[in-house]
């Protein structure tokens, strides 16, 4: 992986005066950006432009098989909306795409620096908000606001956090403000390690509750040997009623 590297235009927020970005995802935070404030460039993605009072870039960097597919909104002649909104003109703003979408059939498509940004920053990109970071970094906005990207979920999200994470890293480490909701499970921790107890362990609950898992099991074993003899006894008494049954027919059962 290639080493972030300092010195590229744009790392260094020296000279380039305040440069204010929100880039939104699509959590119930991305309702707390500065809209009103025009101080801040807002940066969206995908068919976020729904639900926002305004924008100054877009990045939508799906495939050719994923482009306007989305499980958000199932409604009838969604994809079509998408694809119409990323036709439509955008009075100069651009809509980063990745080239082969570049080629005219979206008139606001500008593709987005994908080989400059892996020579600055590596070869990890998970998703499109690291894509945003990265740009945002690179060209040298000294405050960095995430709205809407929670990344709180462990079922999408294990793999898109520590690329965010480590953009974060990166984006503080060159002294810019990186601002992040409340909400938001990136670059937080629930205790310090060695300073502080695990949040289950602080207070006896976390040996607790183990100890009650611990009697659960037991008697599920208990229940299940019970279960087991029942099933046995079941079976038994079946048997004899079938026997009985064949006798009642005069059938000859041997031994009985």
């Amino acid at each position: 992986m290639t080493e972030p590297r300092e010195g590229l235009v744009g790392e260094s927020p020296e000279g380039h005066g305040e440069k204010k970005v929100a880039i939104l995802g699509f959590a119930e935070s991305y309702k707390t950006a500065p809209f009103n404030d025009p101080s801040f460039d807002i940066w969206g993605l995908n068919e976020l432009w729904k639900y926002l009072p305004r924008w100054n870039r877009w990045f939508e960097l799906h495939d050719s098989d994923t482009l306007g597919v989305t499980k958000r909104d199932l409604t009838e002649g969604e994809m079509k909306r998408h694809l119409d909104w990323l036709r439509a003109p955008a009075d100069g703003r651009p809509i980063y795409m990745q080239p082969p979408f570049c080629d005219g059939r979206f008139p606001n498509a500008v593709p987005y620096p994908l080989d400059a940004m892996i020579a600055q920053f590596g070869r990890y990109f998970t998703s499109t908000i690291g894509y945003m970071l990265a740009l945002a970094i690179s060209e040298g906005y000294t405050t960095i606001g995430l709205y809407g990207i929670d990344l709180s979920s462990d079922i999408e999200y294990p793999y898109q956090r520590p690329n965010t994470e480590y953009l974060i890293g990166i984006a503080r480490g060159l002294g810019r403000t990186v601002l992040i909701p409340e909400s938001a499970a990136i670059v937080k921790a629930g205790h310090l390690y060695g300073y502080e107890k695990p949040i289950a362990e602080a207070n006896g609950l976390g040996a607790s509750v183990r100890a009650h898992i611990v009697s659960l099991k037991k008697k599920h074993e208990e229940t299940l040997a019970t279960l087991n003899t029942l099933d046995g006894a079941l079976q038994e008494s079946d048997n004899f009623l079938k026997l009985m049954d064949y006798k009642e027919r005069g059938v000859t059962v041997e031994g009985y």
